[in-house]
């Protein structure tokens, strides 16, 4: 089943966090893992929407065949490294989503 992993975060040191992210493709890349999009955050359209209590600044869609291959990027020693990186550069919200099937439920 194929799931996506969206990623928003505020940053903090935007001169780290354009050294930060081809790292982190490369390892997303090197596990499976497709980058659907990146971009700038522009705006909440409905609702509440700042999960560090601050509004995002930049935004990403993961696409992951299977959780076997997203679970080996999350406990690697490359994500473990890349995380201690990040730590300093931005704050991130990470949700998981799969996808649907008829009568809305997770394809679990």
């Amino acid at each position: 089943m194929t799931l996506y992993v969206m990623s928003f975060a505020t940053v903090d040191d935007p001169g780290e966090a354009r050294e930060y992210i081809p790292r982190a493709h490369d390892i997303i890349e090197s596990f499976g893992g497709e980058i659907v999009i990146r971009g700038r955050y522009e705006e909440t359209l409905e609702g509440l929407f700042e999960p560090s209590g601050r509004p995002p600044t930049t935004g990403v869609v993961q696409r992951w065949q299977d959780r076997e291959a997203l679970n080996r990027m999350l406990t690697s020693p490359q994500y473990a490294d890349l995380r201690a990186y990040r730590a300093g550069i931005m704050t991130p919200t990470v949700a998981l989503l799969s996808e649907m099937v008829d009568g809305g439920e997770s394809g679990k």
